[in-house]
């Protein structure tokens, strides 16, 4: 540890004052302690540090054994600051600290007795040979240790050499009682007993020092000190000890101990007595009118004479109101102290009272104890009812030290103390009086009463435990009365209350869902004859239907809530009856009737919901019932059959309620007397189909004729007929509608009646054979497969088909050979990509055999140009990855088409304008100049249906004046924006999307 200076510890210690807090006299001979530290002087000299106050030494007492002893020697002016001296000693290396014994040095005073000259500690080696010891001294500043400079030492402890014979205990003993028997000491106490004289004679001359040890046989050696004898000139060894040095009275033990050729011996002991203080009488008297009593002690007396008498009272078992009053002395010779209530904080109960004697010698005794009870007086209480209030009153109560004031702790018995109030009395001559509201409490019934006086030290004192009672009103009826179903209101009336003054207000909570997600409290109106009645609607509670239920309460005057009874009220839907029937006969129409119903609180509508039992519920149809009735269009629902009609209630509140249920039958179905095919053209490839004598009760709604070649129906086509002036209905069928099939053809027919019911009327077939038929099935917008089917009756080598665009004439005509297919057909595929214009193309069809070419037929079709084709081809399957979306497609551009520098401007291939190619430069080879970006996202937005403008404009140059630039133009809503992808993608930090003309990032001219 550092050094420290001595300064701020001294002074800490200076300013505190230790008070040792008594132990509890649980016997009379158990002393009561109290002891105060002197006030220290101040140390001024800042700079002094502790090394400096205190010089420890090592001196050897006895070579051969190892012995030394540690020297503390204070500096005199300061030694009365330092509390006590202690060693840390151990052998072994310096880091064996923790292995260290602590010792505590003793003092040893000069041949006075009065002063101390040093303060030692012996130490003797308990092992042979040689032993290096390390010493941690210390000093004791109040509480505070400060270690000084660390000590060490080496000694040899030498073994008991082998010839010598051992000394046996006899031997010593001997030694011992011979030197005894040579000298005496005795013991001398003064007639004040404030001094012994202590003298050893016939001390061999050999003696160089003789050292008395004198400690008292109370607590052990706890007081022991070492005394410096002083030779006389008569031999003999002397020294003077004061009483005031050691700490109790009783029997003292002193030892003599020589030092003769460096080694110390006890040489022999005596012993004497000092009296302790006594005291015959203890008394306490009464409590007097200025809140204290006074205790007094009769001979006292001590041999050393009185210094001072101390009484210590306490009223606490943990003496935490403790107070030590100093007694005085009156002329008598009596001691006497005054004991204030005050500083107990006026406490009651039993008091303890013991008696300390200082004598002159300073030391401390227990001379006895006595106890004083200190009571209270409860006084006479009583309560008395006030209405809606009680008086409390509370007389002739006292408590020690005087009321300051009395409280009344009031709670009602139900629920603990949850509605504990603290009422303030008023005193009124001796008695002391509170209303006690019932309003302030939670609860009627029971009431607990606890009556505290307040003393002036603010404690407060239970002096009285009561209790009042207070009845609960409770209800003798509980009944349902005036209930009107089509209202939805009914009322629950409480009638027969006892106490219904102490009726603050009745509460009826009323419900109908089991969950009570409906519920609703009610407060009673108090009718004139002292009932309480509640008036319930049922829109309150969502217009539920069912059993309500009603509980009763009742809040008294505490607002506490009590149960009293409960009661129930039907609430409940009446079908009514249910009927339908068919209006005219047609099976066309049904009506839904209801009657008699009753719906709690009205119905907003009634509903039937209508299905056909085929399918299930899939023709569902709900219809609005005006006054009870609705109309059944069995159009709605297009099948024959069992058909089914709920009733339902749509309460106020939206619930759907099933009233009834019943059904009805719809079973007329259409007919016809023949379905025929004729008419049958191999060349143009069609027939025709007609229906007669077609029979429908509920009237014909259409005819339908589904046609199919295919084994698996996969080219079926329904054909709505035709009603023809004969009452018949027909179609003509085009195998074109078929994927160009040839062969046998079946043929159904189906009539729909005008309620909707559709019914199988017959069926034929019809077999087509082609004779150059011409077919034109289209592959995309820009070409066309064109074929056809047995041409010149198989008599053919070979077929061509001139192609032109009708624009210009004949200026673009391509001759496509054709090719033979494995059904014997033969086809070209026309593409617009081989041609100037688009628009309408026309073809040809030549069959050359046996040298002759001879003419088969002609066909005509639309085709766009190659140049849009190709552009739309790219621009749906950008639509296919970003969507049908505007702000998408302008991103696309910015986001997948880097700059490339082009010529301003490039000249298209033939065919295609300039937006066009650039576009395709752009989908194609994802890369151009401002206007590649500015044409694909014109393509995009076009294909979308936005007003979109393609153009070549100037821009604003940073360096000054314009540049070429492309961009679009958008028109919507009357407003015109230009979109600018390429300078988005250059220029990302700014929006170059929508700006509004006249608003834009860049400055645009065209």
């Amino acid at each position: 540890m550092k050094r420290k200076s001595v300064l701020a510890i001294l002074l800490s210690t200076a300013l505190t004052v230790s008070t040792v807090t008594p132990v509890t006299a649980v016997a009379a001979e158990e002393p009561v302690l109290q002891t105060s530290q002197e006030e220290l002087p101040a140390i001024t000299d800042v700079g002094t540090e502790v090394n400096d106050l205190v010089d420890v030494s090592l001196e050897q007492t006895d070579e051969a054994a190892g012995n030394f002893r540690i020297v503390f020697t204070p500096d005199k002016e300061m030694a009365d600051q330092f509390t006590k001296f202690t060693g840390k000693i151990w052998i072994g290396s310096e880091q064996d600290v923790k292995a260290a014994e602590v010792k505590e040095a003793v003092p040893v005073y000069d041949f006075t007795g009065q002063n101390i000259e040093k303060y030692v500690i012996d130490v003797e080696p308990q092992k042979e040979g040689e032993l290096h010891y390390y010493i941690q001294p210390s000093v004791f500043i109040g509480e505070e240790e400060i270690e000084l400079e660390r000590l060490e030492t080496t000694v040899v402890r030498e073994a008991a050499k082998e010839e010598a014979a051992p000394v046996s205990e006899e031997t010593q003993e001997a030694e011992i009682e011979s030197r005894s028997s040579q000298m005496e000491i005795t013991a001398s106490v003064n007639a004040s007993e404030k001094s012994v004289q202590i003298t050893a004679s016939g001390v061999e001359g050999e003696i160089s020092k003789v050292q008395f040890p004198v400690w008292s046989e109370q607590n052990g050696q706890d007081d022991i000190v070492w005394y410096a004898g002083v030779k006389q000139e008569d031999g003999t060894w002397t020294v003077s000890v004061p009483v005031k040095n050691h700490k109790s009275t009783g029997n003292y033990a002193v030892h003599v101990y020589g030092i003769k050729d460096g080694k110390q011996q006890f040489l022999k002991a005596t012993s004497f007595s000092i009296s302790a203080p006594t005291m015959e009488h203890m008394s306490a008297g009464e409590i007097s009118s200025n809140e204290s009593f006074r205790v007094e002690l009769q001979g006292v007396s001590a041999v050393s004479g009185v210094q001072k008498v101390m009484v210590p009272v306490w009223s606490q078992k943990d003496q935490s109101d403790l107070v030590w009053y100093e007694a005085k002395k009156a002329a008598s010779g009596t001691y006497y102290a005054d004991v204030k209530l005050k500083n107990h904080q006026y406490n009651e109960g039993t008091y303890s009272i013991h008696a300390y004697v200082t004598d002159e010698n300073g030391i401390q005794s227990f001379v006895g104890g006595i106890e004083k009870s200190v009571s209270k007086t409860a006084g006479n209480y009583s309560a008395e009812e006030k209405g809606d209030s009680w008086k409390m009153t509370l007389s002739d109560a006292s408590v020690p030290g005087g009321i300051k004031s009395i409280k009344y702790a009031v709670w009602s018995e139900k629920n603990g103390q949850d509605d504990i109030v603290w009422y303030e009395s008023e005193k009124k001559g001796g008695s002391y009086t509170a209303e006690v509201k019932l309003k302030n409490h939670k609860s009627l019934g029971t009431y607990i009463v606890h009556v505290y006086a307040e003393n002036k030290a603010g404690k407060m004192i239970i002096l009285q435990a009561n209790t009042f009672s207070v009845q609960s009103p409770k209800a003798g009826n509980v009944e349902i009365t005036s209930k009107d179903i089509n209202k939805g209101t009914f009322t629950v009336k409480v009638s027969g209350i006892t106490n219904s003054s102490a009726v603050r207000e009745v509460l009826v909570p009323v419900w109908c869902a089991a969950d009570q997600s409906d519920i609703k409290w009610y407060t009673a109106s108090r009718q004139s004859d002292g009932s309480y009645e509640a008036e319930v609607n049922i829109k309150n509670h969502k217009y539920h239907a069912g059993t309500y239920t009603a509980h009763i309460y009742f809040k008294d005057i505490t607002g506490d809530m009590n149960f009293e009874g409960s009661t129930s009220c039907e609430m409940l839907f009446k079908a009514g009856d249910l009927s339908v029937k068919d209006t005219d006969g047609t099976q066309k129409r049904y009506q839904a009737s209801i009657k008699n119903a009753e719906i709690p609180g009205g119905a907003k509508e009634i509903c039937f919901a209508v299905w056909s039992e085929t399918g299930g519920q899939d023709d569902i149809v709900w219809y609005t019932a005006k006054n009870g009735t609705a109309n059944i269009e069995i159009k709605n629902h297009k099948t024959a059959g069992k058909y089914n009609v709920h009733a339902y209630a749509v309460a106020p509140n939206g619930d759907m309620i099933f009233l009834k249920g019943t059904t009805f039958n719809v079973d007329a179905m259409p007919g016809a007397s023949s379905v025929q095919a004729s008419n049958i053209d191999g060349e143009k490839g069609t027939f025709n189909v007609k229906i007669s004598d077609i029979l429908a009760p509920a009237g014909v709604s259409k005819v339908e004729v589904p046609v199919w070649c295919a084994g698996d129906q996969s080219d079926i086509k329904w054909y709505t007929a035709n009603k023809n002036s004969d009452g018949t209905y027909s179609v003509d069928v085009e195998v074109k509608n078929h994927k160009n099939h040839f062969g046998t053809y079946q043929v159904h027919a189906y009539v729909t009646m005008e309620n909707g019911i559709r019914g199988f009327v017959g069926a034929t077939t019809a077999s087509i054979s082609a004779k150059n038929y011409i077919a034109v099935e289209t592959i995309d917008a820009s070409t066309v497969k064109v074929t056809v089917y047995n041409p010149n009756s198989g008599n053919v080598e070979s077929v061509e088909f001139p192609t032109w665009s009708e624009t210009g004439g004949q200026d673009d005509i391509v001759w496509y050979q054709g090719t033979k297919n494995r059904d014997g057909s033969w086809s070209a595929t026309i593409s617009a990509d081989k041609h100037q214009d688009g628009g309408k193309f026309i073809t040809h069809v030549y069959a050359n055999y046996q040298g002759q070419k001879i003419g088969i037929g002609a066909v005509s079709y639309n085709l766009v140009s190659g140049a849009a084709a190709r552009v739309n081809k790219h621009v749906n399957n950008i639509y296919n990855q970003v969507g049908r979306d505007l702000n998408a497609c302008y991103w696309w551009c910015v986001n997948n088409l880097s700059y490339q520098t082009l010529p301003i401007h490039v000249t298209p291939p033939a065919g295609y304008t300039r937006d066009q190619w650039y576009s395709i430069m752009a989908f194609e080879q994802h890369r151009g100049n401002c206007f590649v970006y500015a044409a694909a996202f014109y393509q995009l937005a076009k294909g979308l249906g936005y007003d979109a403008q393609y153009v070549e404009g100037q821009v604003g140059m940073a360096a000054g004046g314009y540049g070429p630039h492309g961009w679009v133009i958008i028109r919507m809503n009357g407003a015109s924006y230009i979109c600018d992808p390429e300078a988005q993608d250059e220029i990302g930090r700014y929006n170059f999307y929508m700006q509004p003309v006249g608003n834009t990032v860049l400055q645009y001219k065209w």
